[in-house]
């Protein structure tokens, strides 16, 4: 789970890395780099993340696979996939973005539209280790706590981040982006 979130926070300081690269002339050529390394890290935490959805599945059925104990590996069980789900997302996305991260302040949008990713995967870090927490707890046969209060307002702070830097990137970048009329 400490690499899961390692190399997910390092695709996060890398992805950050190459949106300030692209967003100067003389530097964008060093963006793409960036967001490779970005790629790599994310897909560094794909593959552990899968092997640890494996492990989580041994460990269930080891245990006997409790009935009292269904929800909590049910919960985790969703919010893995949903996770894994992401990251292959923002492997791909990262690779594509590599292509035009070179033009300067052109390849700063999709750098920034991926990270509503980053946005998803901040959230569902913690709600994860709180599921498994509770999976376990629930299999040593000690009062499970409710988790869904501590998710909800993660994801609330999150989001309240997200949208702080998006408005603040949207101030700063040379164009502004229209909706369609």
């Amino acid at each position: 789970m400490a690499i899961v979130a390692g190399g997910i926070l390092v695709a996060i300081g890398c992805i950050a890395v190459a949106i300030a690269k692209n967003l100067g002339f003389f530097t964008a050529p060093a963006s793409p780099g960036w967001k490779l390394a970005a790629a790599g890290f994310t897909a560094v935490a794909f593959v552990t993340l899968i092997q640890f959805d494996k492990s989580v599945r041994e460990y269930y059925v080891c245990m006997g696979s409790p009935e009292a104990c269904g929800w909590e590996f049910s919960q985790l069980n969703i919010a893995m996939t949903a996770l894994i789900v992401v990251l292959s997302i923002q492997v791909v996305a990262c690779n594509g973005a590599a292509g035009v991260a070179a033009i300067p302040f052109v390849g700063a949008a999709p750098m920034i539209a991926i990270t509503s990713t980053l946005t998803f995967q901040l959230t569902l870090l913690p709600a994860l280790y709180l599921l498994l927490t509770s999976l376990v707890s629930c299999a040593t046969d000690e009062a499970a706590k409710p988790v869904v209060p501590v998710i909800v307002g993660g994801a609330v702070v999150v989001a309240a981040l997200t949208a702080g830097v998006t408005l603040y990137m949207r101030r700063r970048l040379p164009w502004r982006w229209q909706p369609p009329q």
